[in-house]
């Protein structure tokens, strides 16, 4: 295609500092929104950047917990010693950075592609679906609100595109393969299932140029090396990452941890460590075993769960693929390029080239292929969607539509803006502007009241505690800096006959114990008091128990669709 008009050029910049400008600030406003929002996640990659501070290296150096997010989290708690009010906000910010850099990658991905084929003929259309496509896979799939490393996995699988741009064009040089491996070693470190992506890689980097192809992988195995080492001394064995192998073992072969993962059968039979069981009516569990980290068994699930085989069952395999693979497509159907591509085609079919950035769908197809073994989640297939949308794109960048049908595509964009990111409008503008106008208060800052009204009560750093609710649920212990050394679960499963098996939760053993009479209770009590706990929380309390005795604290959000107090209770032990 021959170059832009001086106008265009013109209009165009100006078209995309206006997207560069809505979609980063809508990412800022969304981090501002849910600012207190902190998930279990979340909990465990602070416990991690906590034990780097304080030098504790055999739990810092976690083959379970990707590194990259929390060396954020350690830098940034380091430099800016935050109080309670500010650990989870901070948690937020490094993640609006992450999705910074995914709009930067964009940029120069889409930078080498036109260096290659020219300008696309609908260049409005497709910058406007791009920015679109951003939006939809940073923050309505994998999303600033969520405290992880997925928007930096996007942000490495972009640049690693970019750089096969350049192999591809042949623009490369000697710099770009070596970065090549440093940008696969970092992406592995923002997310083990990276690595499902990395052969692939290396495969058509082999196939392409063989002796540079030597040179990124050296580049990457370098790059590994100063994390490998020193986990591999840690833990006494080869140590790289034992993420997938462990979940592979709970969702596939159907191995269950009791108020954490349970799945179709229950811990296998002579592991080294079970969770112990204090009572068995009332049921109380206790973690004292190996106390690390906020919630013990989420912190360090590869010593709970030591011993737990990865078999194949063939059947449950079969059963994971049926659930997850509907759920995938499902979810592709809201991409913003695929809407573009549905408008385009018809007045396009020769000039659409499917097989024009195919080395960039292998890859985010193997992601997300091996996703679909295992469990899906639609931050893990962010990253592979931002890549299918790029490669939709780059198969229409030859197609122009006749004047009369632009407005049309103008249309279909504003409406897949309007069902891919009206999330982000509820969840983000409109609570900013409520919270800002006084009508509402940010989503979870209750967790900051509960923990300096704790704090007045006299709880220390260090304090263990029972619960009565989700092992999960105690985000407000990680600001306190305490631990959860007991409790009384809830049970949390999938659904396996639904697409994603989306998780569930029930409260049997929560409601036995609020049924039982006083002296049971103090059997309970008592138990947990045996692991040193000092206090006893409450959530999920049915609407018909007696909680005389029990301190409210604050009005929480509440899982139970029936009727349940709306409020936390603690006491004294």
């Amino acid at each position: 295609m021959p170059p832009l008009n001086d106008r265009d050029v013109k209009l165009r910049a100006t078209l995309r500092w206006a997207l560069r400008v809505f979609i980063l600030t809508l990412a800022a406003v969304m981090a501002w929104s849910t600012r207190f929002t902190l998930d279990p996640d979340g909990m465990s990659y602070i416990d991690v950047a906590r034990c780097y501070l304080r030098g504790d290296w055999t739990n810092a150096l976690s083959t379970y917990w990707s590194p990259l997010y929390p060396w954020l989290l350690t830098l940034v708690f380091g430099v800016g010693k935050p109080g309670p009010e500010w650990v989870i906000p901070l948690t937020h910010a490094v993640c609006w950075f992450e999705f910074l850099g995914m709009v930067l990658a964009w940029e120069w991905l889409q930078r080498e592609w036109e260096a290659w084929k020219g300008a696309p003929r609908e260049w409005a259309l497709i910058d406007a679906a791009g920015y679109l496509l951003i939006g939809w896979t940073g923050l309505d799939l994998a999303g600033v609100d969520f405290n992880s490393a997925d928007d930096a996995v996007i942000f490495f699988l972009l640049l690693t595109a970019a750089l096969l741009t350049r192999i591809w064009r042949e623009a490369d040089t000697r710099r770009d393969w070596i970065t090549l491996g440093i940008v696969l070693a970092f992406g592995f470190y923002a997310k083990a299932a990276f690595s499902t992506v990395i052969p692939v890689i290396l495969i058509l980097l082999f196939w392409k140029r063989k002796p540079a192809a030597l040179t990124a992988a050296a580049a990457l195995c370098l790059t590994l090396l100063p994390f490998v080492i020193p986990a591999s001394l840690t833990k006494g064995r080869f140590a790289l990452s034992d993420t997938g192998k462990m979940n592979y073992a709970w969702q596939v072969s159907g191995y269950g941890v009791e108020g954490y993962k349970e799945e179709g059968f229950p811990a296998p039979a002579n592991i080294p460590h079970p969770i112990p069981h204090l009572l068995e009516s009332p049921r109380v569990i206790s973690f004292t075993d190996h106390m690390v980290g906020t919630t013990p068994v989420h912190f360090d699930p590869l010593w709970w769960c030591a011993g737990y085989p990865a078999n194949i069952n063939w059947e449950r395999q079969w059963m994971v693929l049926r659930a997850n693979i509907p759920e995938t497509l499902s979810e592709f159907r809201w991409c913003p390029a695929l809407w573009l591509t549905a408008l385009l085609l018809p007045f396009g079919l020769r000039r659409f080239q499917l097989g024009s950035a195919w080395f960039l769908w292998l890859p985010a197809l193997a992601m997300s292929g091996s996703y679909c073994f295992v469990y899906v989640l639609s931050r893990y297939t962010a990253g592979p969607f931002m890549l299918f949308g790029f490669g939709l794109l780059a198969a229409c960048w030859n197609i122009e539509l006749p004047r009369w049908t632009r407005l049309a595509g103008i249309a279909v964009l504003l409406a897949s803006a309007w069902f891919s990111l009206s999330t982000e409008w509820d969840e983000g503008v409109m609570a900013a502007w409520k919270e800002f106008r006084g009508l509402e208060r940010a989503d979870d800052a209750y967790m900051v009241d509960v923990c300096l009204y704790m704090q007045h009560q006299g709880f220390q750093p260090g304090d263990r505690i029972g619960l009565i609710g989700m092992t999960l649920g105690v985000q407000y212990l990680q600001l306190l800096e305490g631990q959860e050394s007991a409790a009384v679960p809830a049970r949390l499963y999938h659904i396996d006959n639904e697409w994603g098996r989306p998780l569930r939760f029930t409260w049997e053993k929560i409601d036995e114990f609020w049924a039982a009479d006083e002296s049971t209770k103090r059997r309970v009590y008592n138990a947990m008091r045996s692991t040193g706990a000092k206090w006893v929380f409450a959530s999920q309390v049915p609407k018909w128990a007696d909680t005389t005795g029990w301190t409210p604290i604050i009005e929480e959000k509440i899982l139970r669709e029936e009727p349940v107090k709306q409020i936390l209770y603690y006491r004294r032990l």
